[in-house]
């Protein structure tokens, strides 16, 4: 075997001239096969020790341009230095320059900054009386929109009312009509018409009342519509307020770029400025950092004023539009208001007419109330009730057996029927009108109602839930980050707490905060995770690995004929189909090429296989320089030689 020492072949010649001519002529293969061998080793030698001469030539040509080329480069480095060193001067006299600027910008940013503040307090302020006073008139519209409600069903009563009252006052009409006989009725009209004007009273009463609610609604109206134009003016300042804001974001959007430019240039030669010069700079860029964090909170908050002040304006829409909503309420009551009086006045006159009429007919009829006449004619008009009483009774008798009753056209009952269908006129116009004011009053009411249901739908959809996984990858990412970032913020305010208060409290002392403390562990165990995910993935890439290398081995062994085994001293071991005792081993590296076989080969095949990769390999190897083609022509004998 090629692996084997010099003091194991000299006992096998000794063991071999003690054998029989057999063993001996097997040794004598075994020796020349190894001889064959070394020539082989030999040959690969030489080739390589010629390859590592070239390339050290080559290596050494190299060396010498890098040589020159170094030399070069370094009258170019001591010229540059040169011209470093002039430009740190100027950088010494530019940098005393920036930092009596930046010391003057601070200062202007600190006063910037506390006048903020201030004007921050004073939005604080006129936001909490902004929205007392929102409330405040939200309640106020609220009652009077109760109030427009109760109006509305008393109305509706009302109208309920006068609907039963004229109904009656038509069975009426249809009985008088019924009636025959031509008996002056003077006690029952008086009495009616005390009735009806007690009742005109009444609604003249009620009329007025709501008059005067309409007004007290129109003065709480006109309130409301001055507080809403104080508020628009109080809007329009924070407006104003709020552009200041946004210009002074501005210039300090402008001072953080070129304070970025700045820092830019001195880390291209922060390497040769003096020490003291980079002491004063940390301290002006500490200061800088400090001034930073204020304007960021300063930020945030003006984002949040910003939020409050885009509610407060959505919250002046609603307000503008249920103003607007209550001028029209208010025209229409108005003209309502106008149709009540309107109806009042004429109420009035039907009750004038109506007293001068019952005087007149009153001192017609009765021309004296005292004495015995008066008695007399009072007990005519008793006798001539129970006359109609009896004649309607008749009436109603012949009426319900059919007969057809004489005609009466008597001039009493004719001016009692004008009057009753005069009146009946004016009832069926005051009908008229009420249902046109339920019918707007019913208008509003659905109105309310949709808005209403509108606002509860807007306030369901506003709770509203959003389901997610119980696990949710997104979620717990977010955590991270967010726990990471609260640490982050109590860090920089205990760092910031410490510059401050340094030199008041333990000057001697040196110590880290806390939270400092926290974020360290805190990016440890994220690191531990990230550690771990990378190991899990390693273990599973090599997994995947082992698979897919042995499908790669298969396919070439289905494909080429040979099978690979990869060893772990990065060499590889090259079966044949065609013969699996037998088997090369490759080094890559090295480039060397060797025989071997296993336990179960027979000495006989293992030399003949050994005579052909011999032939084989001087050819091939030695004078071509071509492996993949040795093993094609190997692979071609063997199935040859199998197929034989």
């Amino acid at each position: 075997m090629p692996n084997e020492s010099p003091q194991k072949r000299s006992l096998a010649l000794s063991h071999a001239s003690m054998a029989s001519p057999k063993e001996m002529e097997q040794t004598i293969h075994r020796l020349t096969y190894e001889l064959e061998n070394l020539k082989t080793e030999n040959q690969l030698l030489v080739t390589n020790a010629e390859a590592t001469e070239y390339d050290c030539e080559n290596r050494i040509k190299a060396m010498v341009g890098e040589k020159t080329a170094l030399e070069a480069s370094q009258n170019v480095l001591f010229d540059k230095h040169q011209a470093l060193a002039a430009q740190v001067v100027r950088l010494k006299d530019d940098l005393a320059g920036l930092h009596a600027r930046l010391t003057e910008e601070t200062l202007n940013l600190r006063f910037e900054v506390q006048a903020l503040q201030e004007e921050n307090e004073n939005v604080v302020r006129t936001k909490q009386d902004t929205e007392t006073r929102l409330k405040r008139q939200a309640n106020e519209l609220s009652s009077t929109l109760t109030s427009l409600r109760e109006v509305n069903e008393l109305l509706e009563t009302e109208l309920l009312l006068k609907v039963e009252e004229i109904r009656r006052l038509k069975l009426e009409l249809a009985g008088v009509q019924l009636v025959v006989a031509p008996v002056p009725i003077v006690t029952d009209t008086t009495d009616f018409l005390e009735k009806e004007l007690s009742q005109q009273l009444e609604t003249i009463k009620q009329f007025e009342a709501q008059t005067k609610q309409q007004q007290e609604h129109v003065k709480a109206l006109t309130t409301t519509v001055q507080s809403l134009s104080l508020v628009k003016e109080e809007n329009r300042s924070l407006e104003a307020k709020l552009q200041t804001d946004r210009d002074l974001e501005g210039r300090l959007h402008e001072l953080e770029l070129q304070r970025l430019e700045l820092q830019k240039q001195l880390a291209g030669y922060g390497a040769s400025v003096g020490d003291g010069l980079l002491t004063e700079y940390t301290k002006v860029r500490n200061e800088n950092l400090v001034l930073n964090d204020q304007i960021l909170q300063l930020r945030s908050e003006l984002k949040l004023h910003d939020n409050e002040v885009d509610q407060i304006m959505g919250r002046f829409t609603e307000l503008e539009t249920l103003v607007d909503e209550l001028t029209a309420k208010n025209a229409k009551l108005d003209r309502q208001k106008v149709l009540s009086l309107k109806e009042i006045e004429s109420l009035r006159k039907q009750l004038k007419e109506i007293d001068e009429f019952d005087t007149t007919e009153h001192k017609l009829l009765h021309p004296s109330l005292s004495g015995p006449a008066y008695k007399v004619q009072l007990q005519l008009t008793l006798e001539d009730i129970e006359q109609i009483r009896s004649e309607s009774e008749r009436v109603r008798s012949e009426a319900i057996s059919g007969q057809k009753r004489p005609r009466t056209d008597s001039p009493v009952n004719r001016s009692r029927a004008e009057k009753l269908e005069v009146r009946n006129l004016a009832l069926e116009n005051e009908k008229i009108q009420f249902l046109s004011r339920n019918k707007v009053l019913q208008d509003e009411v659905e109105r309310l109602r949709k808005q209403l249901a509108l606002a509860t739908e807007i306030q369901s959809h506003k709770q509203q839930r959003v389901l997610e996984l119980k696990s949710n990858p997104t979620r717990n990412h977010q955590m991270v980050k967010q726990t990471l970032l609260d640490t982050l913020t109590r860090e920089n305010n205990q760092l910031l707490a410490k510059l401050q208060n340094q030199n008041k409290e333990n000057p001697g002392v040196d110590h880290v905060p806390r939270a400092v403390y926290d974020r360290k562990i805190l990016e440890q165990t994220q690191l531990e995770q990230q550690v771990s995910d990378l190991e899990k993935r390693q273990v599973r890439l090599k997994e995947v690995f082992s698979k897919k290398s042995l499908e790669f081995v298969n396919t070439i062994s289905e494909i080429l004929g040979y099978k690979l085994e990869f060893l772990s001293s990065s060499k590889v071991k090259v079966y044949s189909k065609y013969n699996a005792q037998q088997y090369l081993t490759i080094d890559p590296y090295k480039k060397t090429l060797k025989i071997g076989s296993n336990d179960e080969a027979d000495f006989e095949t293992e030399d003949e296989f050994e005579r052909r990769c011999n032939g084989l390999i001087k050819y091939w190897v030695g004078e071509k320089g071509e492996i993949p083609c040795f093993l094609a022509a190997l692979s071609l004998e063997l199935f040859e030689k199998r197929v034989s």
